[in-house]
């Protein structure tokens, strides 16, 4: 975390996709460092071993984190579109 930055994951499931000192997300510190660089990682996730999960018309999906991770959220998804919230594709890790 900034200003002392070590741009490192913290897991062999994560790699880093994004390498820079300002890397700027939603609702992300975008605070410069004054040592070090800031790191994006993410989990390799397979594409086909997926599942939507969340039931219209009040979504409220999620992925257990152990097994299946997050990959996407949307509020149509694999079908019916939810009045609320959203559904989350869940993918395994590699």
């Amino acid at each position: 975390m900034a200003p002392f930055c070590d741009g490192k994951c913290y897991s062999d499931k994560w790699t880093i996709v994004k390498r820079g000192c300002c890397i700027a997300e939603p609702g992300r510190s975008s605070t410069a460092c004054w040592t070090g660089e800031k790191v994006k990682c993410c989990a390799e996730l397979d594409p086909y071993d997926c599942f939507w999960d969340g039931t219209p018309p009040f979504c409220f999906g999620s992925c257990d984190g152990k097994t299946h991770w997050p990959h996407y959220f949307d509020s149509k998804g694999d079908g019916e579109e939810c009045e609320t919230g959203f559904k989350a594709k869940c993918c395994r890790l590699r």
